[in-house]
């Protein structure tokens, strides 16, 4: 028997035989008969006592049966039909008196119907009729660039030609392409290149390669001749004015003394560098020898440097020496560490039963033993 996966209202028809001759029984009473259902690779439900239905023609109710005649019974079960498509549900039916009947129902998928058709392997919600929908769209985009190429004038023949004659012009370009690479090696003995000399090449009007005239001139009066030290435009040669240019930022004056960064160097005499010579911002300094400026106070000598060094380490040396005894007496087993042990070791004797009062058990009192107990037997001597 089959039932489509998550159907309702399911009836089924039982022939229920007797335990003894299995022939048909036909006065079964209703509620003795006792429901049972074993789902796909699960445990057998609980059971279901089966009441009896009013006529033949009954609207189905869950767990309920009637005799329709001949020992056949009918059983209506309940919705028990949501396992996967391909599984199986087994319907028990349980009398006394009567044999034990199974039926084995596979749950199946939807059956075609019209033309709804299902879409194997769709994600849940998925919709076929948006499929088509999509392809459509698809098609009709296509159709729509088809009729572009109809429409162009005279039609495919047309695109075809013109595609022919872009061939032909590349292939002539890359022709003349070639023609100049084989050609470019004759360039210098090709007539209008080589009859000129060097001379012919770079020669201007006012200044040639061979006669400076007043180039040397011209940077000296741009560079120092001007009151406020900016260049003078050079108007035979921009190349020039954009030297003379960086020559003057490289530059800066002030009152007419160009700013100068010295640096002592070897062999340099300073005694005969004159302070009123330097800018009038540089502060007051004294000339020393060839290493330079002297300081306020003389840096300490390398001697000087190595004795408070020598001072140090001998302090250091002995400091690390009692570092080392302190820890070795407070190593386990150290002077410290034993003293402290056999201290311990005596204190762990006391007691004090009573807050901080320490017991105490009095044995003799000047070397003398003491009796009894303080309470019936009064303390004395022995």
């Amino acid at each position: 028997m089959h039932v489509i996966k998550d159907s309702a209202d399911i009836t089924t028809y039982f022939v229920l035989r007797d335990s003894t001759n299995h022939a048909p029984k036909t006065d079964v009473t209703i509620t003795d008969i006792d429901l049972y259902y074993v789902s796909h690779r699960a445990a057998m439900s609980a059971k279901a006592d089966a009441t009896a239905l009013a006529a033949a023609d009954s609207a189905h109710a869950d767990n309920q049966a009637y005799h329709v005649g001949q020992g056949v019974y009918r059983i209506d079960w309940p919705d028990i039909w949501s396992g996967n498509v391909g599984t199986t549900v087994q319907l028990v039916v349980v009398c006394s008196g009567v044999d034990t009947t199974v039926l084995e129902v596979e749950i199946v998928g939807p059956a075609q119907t019209g033309d709804a058709y299902a879409r194997l392997g769709a994600p849940a919600g998925a919709s076929l009729s948006a499929d088509v929908a999509a392809v459509k769209t698809v098609v009709d985009t296509v159709q729509a660039d088809t009729d572009l190429l109809d429409d162009v004038s005279g039609g495919l023949a047309d695109i075809h030609s013109d595609v022919a004659a872009v061939k032909s012009d590349t292939a002539a370009i890359l022709a003349d392409t070639a023609e100049l690479q084989t050609n470019q090696g004759n360039w210098l003995t090709a007539t209008g290149f080589s009859k000129h000399s060097a001379a012919d090449v770079w020669t201007s009007g006012t200044r040639t390669l061979s006669s400076y005239g007043s180039l040397v001139a011209d940077i000296a009066t741009a560079v120092w001749g001007a009151a406020a030290r900016t260049l003078t435009a050079i108007s035979d040669s921009s190349g020039i004015t954009t030297l003379l240019t960086r020559i003057s930022a490289a530059l800066s004056f002030t009152g007419g003394n160009v700013h100068a960064h010295v640096k002592a160097k070897d062999n340099l005499d300073f005694g005969a560098l004159e302070k009123t010579s330097l800018n009038a911002a540089t502060p007051a300094v004294t000339v020393s020898d060839k290493t330079g400026f002297s300081l306020a106070t003389a840096p300490p000598t390398a001697a000087q440097i190595r004795a408070e060094i020598d001072s140090n380490s001998t302090q250091l040396a002995a400091i690390v020496a009692d570092t080392s005894e302190i820890q070795a007496e407070l190593a386990d087993g150290g002077r410290t560490d034993l003293l402290v042990d056999a201290i311990k070791a005596k204190t762990d004797k006391l007691t004090f039963t009573s807050g901080n009062d320490l017991d105490a058990n009095v044995q003799k009192i000047n070397d003398v033993a003491l009796t009894g107990d303080g309470s019936a037997t009064p303390w004395g001597p022995a």
